[in-house]
């Protein structure tokens, strides 16, 4: 049992190694100076203001030394600054977290509401009608993309029924 948990955590570890350096290589290998995302375009042709930025964010470092210095802030907890509110992001992720997780439960307890009795109705009408339209509407529900189904139910339950709001959140 031991072993095989060892076993496990090594993969573990592996695989979150691999994931990161992969996104991380493929996000440097993007076409353009990341620089000039947060640069004004006014300020664009200061040379020296760009290359003091570029230093300051070590991106005149090599790109293994970057990533090494990425994963150990990341580690450390240290996930950088916000580009649009300056704040650490890991602050803002805690700070959205407790939302995050009750907008969790309230759709796996929404989903159970629907799946249990559905389900129940399936086994019990086994062969039936009843059973087929449950399980085809099970079917076309999962192999619609989420965010394909998330923008369907925003338009019909905000826009056109207007029972929700369409952004926002409000406790419950």
């Amino acid at each position: 049992m031991g072993k095989m948990l060892a076993a496990r955590l090594v993969r573990l570890v592996a695989t979150i190694l691999v994931v990161s350096f992969v996104t991380f290589m493929m996000v440097n290998l993007l076409p353009g100076d990341p620089i000039n995302a947060l640069v004004p375009p006014e300020s664009q042709n200061d040379q020296e203001f760009v290359e003091q930025l570029r230093e300051e964010f070590g991106l005149n470092d090599p790109m293994m030394v970057r990533y090494a210095n990425w994963l150990g802030d990341a580690v450390t907890g240290d996930l950088g600054k916000s580009v649009i509110t300056s704040q650490p992001v890991a602050g803002e992720i805690w700070r959205r977290l407790p939302i995050t997780a009750e907008l969790a439960l309230v759709s796996i307890g929404f989903s159970l509401f629907i799946a249990i009795p559905l389900g129940t109705l399936s086994a019990y009408k086994q062969g039936k009608r009843v059973d087929q339209s449950i399980s085809a509407a099970a079917q076309v529900s999962l192999s619609i993309p989420n965010f394909v189904l998330g923008l369907l139910l925003i338009y019909v339950f905000a826009m056109r029924l207007q029972w929700l709001p369409a952004t926002g959140w409000t406790r419950l």
